[in-house]
């Protein structure tokens, strides 16, 4: 497939990962944001994170992955990730502002309706039709639900022991800005334990994630059950 610019004006350097962060990972993580023509994870031993390049099929697809992701605390509220244009490439393809790669590159095209990169599937083939304007919040949903530093709490449950933070990343970050996600984890299994959190800067995100995806089927067969997170649920801020 031809870009939609040179090479360099696609690919993207994004560092601050976690540390065991895979390319599977790394293409569901930018896939939402338009078609991704290969991934390269980037390791090096000096490092406590890991970094990874993305190459897009378009400008606008990595402008929007980057204005999204970086700064963003997704994995580690301490920790934002990074994104950046690559640097121009060398004899042995594009570069990253901190080194000589020493991943390989891999084409993880998504293929047909994988559950591995399809973790939603919509009854019907699409989402349900616009219902009008965003009410407002109540005040009782705003002591329950909102935090000025998380944004809006989202409570996310029926999800598969294989289901991962990538996989509520992908979910619901089509519906704007998301500050944190964390699928909780059996620390004996390391499967999720069926549910999750999700916080979304923008109250008219967070609400139509919540009207749009509850009720859904997932590609794992199972109904996914989202709502506004109560205070009785604190495991995740």
């Amino acid at each position: 497939m031809e870009d939609g610019g040179t090479g360099e004006e696609t690919n993207l350097y994004v560092s601050k990962l976690p540390l065991n962060f895979n390319e599977y990972q790394l293409m569901d993580f930018f896939s939402p944001f338009g078609e991704v023509l290969s991934v390269r994870i980037l390791r090096d031993a000096g490092r406590p994170d890991t970094c990874g390049l993305v190459k897009f099929g378009d400008r606008p697809s990595a402008e929007r992955a980057l204005s999204s992701i970086n700064g963003s605390c997704v994995f580690d509220p301490g920790n934002p990730i990074q994104v950046k244009f690559a640097l121009k490439s060398g004899p042995n393809g594009p570069r990253s502002p901190v080194g000589s790669p020493n991943g390989t590159i891999r084409n993880r095209t998504p293929q047909g309706n994988s559950p591995r990169y399809s973790p939603m599937v919509v009854a019907g083939g699409r989402l349900p039709a616009d219902s009008g304007p965003v009410p407002n919040p109540s005040p009782d949903m705003v002591d329950n639900c909102f935090h000025p530093t998380h944004g809006w709490g989202l409570y996310v449950c029926n999800l598969d022991e294989s289901d991962s933070d990538v996989t509520l990343y992908r979910l619901f970050s089509p519906f704007g800005p998301i500050t944190s996600v964390r699928a909780m984890v059996d620390t004996n299994s390391q499967k999720c334990r069926g549910y999750g959190f999700v916080n979304m800067a923008k109250y008219d995100g967070a609400y139509e994630a919540v009207r749009l995806l509850h009720g859904l089927e997932l590609a794992t067969g199972r109904i996914l059950n989202v709502s506004f997170k109560s205070q009785k649920r604190t495991e995740f801020r």
